[in-house]
């Protein structure tokens, strides 16, 4: 498994440790692979709106910490699934911040195309 990031690698590494993460991170400060994979940037409104106050507010609390930003604060992110042919089995892009594949799906279809 790899997760991608548009962190700076310094930052990458230090999230990795501080996570004890136990797959690999790649950074990617240009953001070439999201453009690749179709993500887009969100608008103020996706930004801003209703759909993110919540989950917001519940990982404030329950982190009791704000979030960190980079430059690219409206950047959407996305979950993919790439066989080691390079073959695509899942997308999801996000169409806002906090939109996220439903608990257990990322790990269902782990499950279902191994």
């Amino acid at each position: 498994m790899l997760l991608i990031t548009f962190f700076p690698p310094d930052r990458t590494r230090n999230w990795a440790r501080n996570h004890k993460l136990p797959y690999r991170l790649a950074s990617d400060e240009t953001r070439q692979a999201y453009f690749a994979y179709g993500l887009r940037e969100a608008t103020a409104g996706e930004m801003v709106g209703p759909q993110n106050w919540l989950p917001n507010l519940v990982s404030v609390l329950r982190t009791r910490s704000l979030p960190t930003y980079t430059k690219y604060v409206a950047q959407l992110g996305g979950y993919f699934i790439v066989d080691n042919t390079g073959k695509l089995l899942y997308a999801y892009p996000s169409k806002y911040p906090a939109d996220y594949p439903r608990q257990g799906e990322l790990l269902s279809e782990l499950k279902v195309k191994s």
